[in-house]
């Protein structure tokens, strides 16, 4: 019984971040040896991780903040709704597409150098 709910929360913790069981593991290795030895590859490799693994943070908690608290206390109800929904366009859309985008450039500049 109790394994059968630490087998869940386990199953339950990989549904939910499982971006992030990739990228860490790869951050923290990059970083360590960039400390060893350090190259420009890997400065843009450990660059590009971060990005993504902040893409994915940002999408998944760092937007649902911003919109509760910074949004909706910015935007007067009466005069909001173009406005806020400039506002959520860029918080919603944008943002998160230009951190995957540079995180994805940042992967590409190390393939290529």
């Amino acid at each position: 019984m109790l394994t059968e709910k630490i087998f869940l929360a386990f199953i339950r913790f990989y549904e939910h971040n499982d971006p992030l069981l990739f990228l860490v593991p790869l951050i923290v290795i990059t970083l360590v040896a960039l400390i060893i030895k350090p190259r420009r590859r890997k400065v843009f490799f450990l660059i590009g991780l971060s990005l993504l693994a902040l893409q994915f943070e940002y999408s998944k908690v760092i937007f649902k903040e911003v919109k509760a608290d910074w949004l909706n206390q910015v935007f007067a109800e009466d005069f909001r709704f173009r406005k806020y929904q400039f506002g959520t366009f860029f918080f919603q859309d944008i943002v998160p597409f230009a951190l995957s985008a540079a995180g994805w450039i940042f992967l590409a500049l190390t393939a290529l150098i």
